[in-house]
């Protein structure tokens, strides 16, 4: 007689993880753009995850749930692996994994910090503006159907007697338009 046993293999499972496309905050420094993923084997035991970016990652280590990653990039793609190991030391077949993107969902902002003084006799125009993340401008004067890409200092000259609107558009990196110039 022969007798031997054959030890199943832990199964891992996450539980929670980001949403797919979780928005980030514009101007957040990117240490502090997080994600945190909860996971449970069907076996007691220690676990090991690895984190995988298109720019970088984490390197396998062991972790416990929940794990949390901060530092993350924004406008990335990531992979959260993680694998079970029994009391046996015998490893899950195949990782659990959890994919997902971290994105700019958020309009800028833009604000206008100098222009022409009201009322004025000059008809030179001069305006400086900046928004709340980096971005490109597209500037118009009086509405006109004439929209032009601009940067801060924008100086109009030879502008006509009257009552003028200036206005500015912010575009972001991740082409998030501006919706209240």
């Amino acid at each position: 007689t022969h007798e031997w046993t054959v030890h199943a293999r832990p199964v891992v499972t996450i539980q929670s993880g980001p949403a797919d496309e979780s928005p980030a905050t514009p101007g957040v420094e990117t240490d502090d753009l997080t994600a945190t993923f909860e996971f449970s084997s069907d076996q007691p035991g220690t676990f090991v995850c690895e984190l995988e970016g298109e720019n970088g990652g984490v390197a396998p280590e062991p972790c416990s749930s929940p794990k949390t990653y901060t530092g993350l990039a924004m406008d990335e793609s990531y992979t959260f692996y993680v694998r079970a190991l029994n009391e046996d030391g015998h490893e899950s077949l195949l990782p659990a994994e959890f994919e997902w993107d971290v994105v700019d969902l958020t309009a800028p902002s833009s604000t206008i910090h100098t222009g022409p003084s009201d009322p004025t006799s000059s008809t030179t125009a001069s305006f400086t503006f900046s928004a709340n993340e980096p971005a490109t401008f597209t500037c118009t004067l009086d509405g006109l159907d004439i929209v032009i890409n601009c940067t801060s200092p924008l100086t109009f000259n030879s502008v006509a007697a009257g009552t003028h609107t200036f206005q500015v558009v912010a575009t972001d990196a991740a082409e998030n338009l501006e919706t209240t110039p």
